[in-house]
């Protein structure tokens, strides 16, 4: 979160400073001159120093995280033991919950999108379901079997399972996801 923060600050600097920029070259002097009286005054060049460091410090501080190697956010943690860390790609945990809804009874379809965090992963499930399927029967199957599936093959704790019923297909009852 903080890092998408800092993210957005310096997008809008930066959007800010290019537009002051091609305004400049366009002829407008103001921001020239204001930059210009600042840089001249002893008092003013400490503040601009001193705001200037602040920014470089935390644009500074994502590129040697990201450098550093820490762990992505695109990978959860399983296990770590004497021989390392096993990690296991978010696509595959999707993967791995599109199987477990194919095995209840009114899912046509199922979109996982999944989050991991440093305790798990917590599993948003958009659905669509077969007509006159009971939806919070389905719903609570799905949350169940895509837990216990995502658990006991991936080995990775799931915090929440969330579904949300997006659709009601077209078409004849019953069927699962193919």
């Amino acid at each position: 979160m903080f890092y998408r923060i800092i993210c957005t600050i310096y997008t809008i600097l930066l959007t800010v400073m290019a537009g002051v920029l091609l305004a400049s070259a366009l002829g407008w002097t103001l921001p020239l001159q204001l930059v210009q009286t600042a840089l001249s005054q002893p008092e003013s060049r400490w503040i601009v120093g001193v705001v200037s460091g602040i920014v470089v410090i935390l644009g500074i501080a994502p590129l040697v995280t990201s450098l550093n190697g820490q762990p992505s956010s695109d990978r959860a943690l399983v296990e770590t033991n004497s021989l390392g860390d096993i990690k296991v790609s978010l696509r595959a945990l999707e993967d791995s919950v599109v199987r477990a809804g194919r095995q209840i009874e009114g899912i046509r379809d199922l979109k996982p999108l999944v989050q991991a965090t440093t305790a798990g992963v917590v599993i948003e499930v958009l659905a669509m379901v077969v007509p006159d399927t009971n939806i919070p029967q389905a719903s609570r199957a799905l949350q169940e079997r895509i837990k216990q599936y995502v658990q006991d093959v991936v080995g990775v704790p799931v915090l929440e399972t969330k579904v949300t019923v997006q659709n009601i297909a077209a078409g004849t009852a019953g069927g699962r996801v193919h």
